[in-house]
């Protein structure tokens, strides 16, 4: 968790230069917008402040988090979607939303094969399967 957090600056850095270069004209040229699809108080509600803190600093403009959780992010997805395409709505999450939504509702709200979007890493974390062998 340490070692997360002491990458954290370098991954905000890289994100906002990546966003930025994105936009032809300055960005951000108002408040930032962090949609983060789970209610407030979870793990995703902490992450997302933690990374608003950070982007505020680096980029000295208001990033501001707004939980938007239900429908398994969908509700989320579907306000991100409809947002002005500038930059200035970004969401927090998993890809839950844009992969398994489509196959499992049949109108999510948005259409995530067409909807304009940049998707970024920022973190990965690691599955496995155990299984203990019976005697």
């Amino acid at each position: 968790m340490r070692n997360l957090l002491l990458k954290l600056p370098l991954i905000v850095t890289v994100f906002a230069l990546f966003t930025a270069a994105a936009s032809a004209q300055a960005w951000p040229s108002k408040p930032v917008h962090l949609i983060v699809p789970f209610a407030p108080g979870g793990a995703a509600d902490i992450w997302g402040r933690i990374l608003a803190d950070q982007l505020t600093a680096a980029l000295k403009q208001s990033v501001v988090v707004e939980n938007r959780g239900g429908a398994g992010g969908m509700l989320a997805a579907s306000q991100v979607a409809r947002a002005d395409p500038d930059g200035h709505t970004l969401m927090l999450g998993g890809l839950a939303p844009q992969i398994i939504a489509p196959a499992i509702a049949p109108n999510p709200g948005f259409d995530a094969l067409r909807a304009d979007a940049r998707f970024a890493a920022l973190l990965a974390r690691h599955r496995m399967a155990a299984a203990h062998r019976g005697h």
